[in-house]
């Protein structure tokens, strides 16, 4: 824990969330303090050596200074290397950052404003798409999407969701024109490439057939139109204004029932036909004659 330290002084929180704010079973001040220093979230611990409270980021917002008569210490990170106090603690630091592995891409900083003897806390948290995704506003959520292909491999729907699972990621949907127009754009980049030359390639998006749109009787009602007969791993879905069916789709339920269950986003190099809609396919389907799935669209909120 080489970027901050803890400093130590008599006094205790008045502005907190006491709902958050936990009781450490501790041996003593020195260990109370410690635990405190070991732990991410953790901003400061209050309490002497018969008490440990500590608070974590977001859940203590003001700190005022007591006299050595009342008993109560604060242990307080800052951002500071130095092996040595400093002369005075009646000041202000900025820019304290808490690094969490598990949320590679969030950034948890605040701020502590020290003013007549008391101490207060902003914070603000920021989450970003890693590199090579691409942000999205999506009415429930900002969201990451990023398309992944080969255009020498071919996969099942299995496979693209296990892929996107890897990802801390779901297999993801189409919610607006834009993360459609991307989504082919980049996809009709990796059709080109195709090593037999095929004018269409298809790359997964979230959609799996409702076992309730199975029959052709079921796919007339209205509950089953569309978009409306699937069920879609990617929960940040709202309109699907991005799913533009192919002309007489979906289409994959006969009299023996449904057989192409799956959701794939088309791509096509020789016309517009088939650039950028969507079609109910197989969800074992990898490569065919007329066109191979050359990847699929990953997609998670900001900040994993």
């Amino acid at each position: 824990h080489c970027e901050y330290s803890i400093i130590v002084f008599w006094g205790k929180p008045i502005n907190y969330s006491s709902i958050n704010s936990t009781t450490v079973p501790t041996s003593s001040w020195n260990d109370c303090v410690n635990y405190c220093f070991n732990e991410i979230y953790c901003v400061l611990a209050a309490g002497n050596d018969g008490i440990c409270v500590v608070y974590d980021f977001d859940k203590v917002f003001e700190v005022v200074r007591l006299e050595q008569v009342d008993g109560l210490k604060v242990a307080m990170k800052i951002n500071s290397t130095s092996e040595t106090c400093p002369e005075s603690i009646s000041i202000s630091y900025s820019n304290l950052t808490i690094s969490d592995p598990t949320y590679p891409y969030t950034v948890f900083s605040y701020s502590i404003t020290h003013s007549d003897n008391s101490w207060k806390f902003d914070y603000n948290v920021i989450r970003a798409c890693p590199p090579d995704w691409t942000l999205y506003n999506r009415p429930l959520s900002n969201y990451c999407l990023k398309l992944y292909g080969n255009p020498n491999a071919t996969y099942n729907q299995q496979q693209a969701t296990d892929f996107c699972d890897t990802q801390n990621a779901t297999l993801a949907g189409l919610e607006s024109y834009d993360e459609r127009n991307a989504m082919t754009s980049q996809g009709l980049a990796i059709n080109l490439q195709d090593p037999r030359g095929l004018a269409y390639s298809g790359f997964w998006v979230s959609g799996i057939r409702k076992s309730s749109c199975s029959t052709q009787a079921e796919v007339k009602t209205t509950a089953c139109n569309g978009t409306s007969g699937f069920d879609y791993t990617d929960k940040y879905l709202s309109t699907l204004s991005g799913y533009i069916w192919a002309p007489g789709n979906p289409d994959g339920v006969n009299a023996s029932g449904a057989y192409q269950n799956c959701v794939m986003l088309r791509t096509q190099t020789n016309g517009t036909l088939l650039l950028g809609v969507v079609d109910d396919v197989q969800c074992t389907y990898t490569t065919g004659t007329a066109f191979d799935i050359h990847g699929f669209a990953c997609g998670k909120i900001p900040g994993i």
